[in-house]
């Protein structure tokens, strides 16, 4: 199935992905600002262009290793009090997701071995 749409004003500090979600469209996270703790499920394939821009208050996001593509900005103005853990090596990211997912985003990325 695919996220269209989180709404951005729900007050809920967590959320966890639910497990048929194969992609998240552009924008669908975008904006949030209660969700502190976000968990993707295994089986997400695709997050578009800027489906988590601005979403400041999530810490801890781990890309599981599902994922193909990752869109261009999916994470602009996210900071570097936000860590985004890929479980794909540096090589392996950027072989599938180029560097456009990454940009005008301050997050730390730590990847996989």
């Amino acid at each position: 199935s695919t996220l269209y749409c989180y709404p951005s004003k729900k007050a809920d500090t967590a959320y966890v992905m639910p497990s048929t979600v194969v992609t998240i469209k552009e924008c669908a996270m975008a904006g949030l600002q209660s969700l502190s703790s976000l968990t993707l499920n295994d089986g997400l394939e695709n997050i578009n262009a800027e489906a988590f821009s601005n979403s400041i208050a999530i810490r801890n996001l781990n890309i599981p290793s599902s994922v193909v593509t990752i869109g261009y900005r999916a994470f602009s103005y996210w900071t570097n009090a936000q860590t985004i853990s890929v479980s794909h090596t540096k090589d392996e990211a950027a072989m599938l997701f180029g560097s456009d997912w990454i940009n005008n985003c301050n997050a730390v990325i730590s990847y996989g071995e």
